[in-house]
């Protein structure tokens, strides 16, 4: 082996994965609040986009229930 192959080696076992850097952050600024007594839950970050109401993309709203059903009923005995 070269020293040109062994450098190319070097450099592709040292790529950085962006997604598990974010995995990596969230989880070190979650045990840095704990110590303030802070919850941190990065579902519930205020920039994150909201969820979609299906896998391919919103409903019209033409298609969305005007009210919510209620939960429970009342039941008189």
């Amino acid at each position: 082996m070269g020293d040109d192959d062994k450098q190319e080696m070097n450099m592709l076992g040292k790529v950085d994965n962006i997604a598990s850097g974010l995995i990596v952050e969230d989880a070190l600024k979650g045990m840095l609040l704990k110590t303030k007594n802070i919850n941190y839950k990065p579902w519930k970050n205020n920039y994150a986009p909201k969820n979609p109401h299906s896998p391919f993309g919103d409903f019209p709203k033409s298609y969305l229930p005007k009210k919510k059903p209620a939960r429970y009923k009342k039941v008189n005995h």
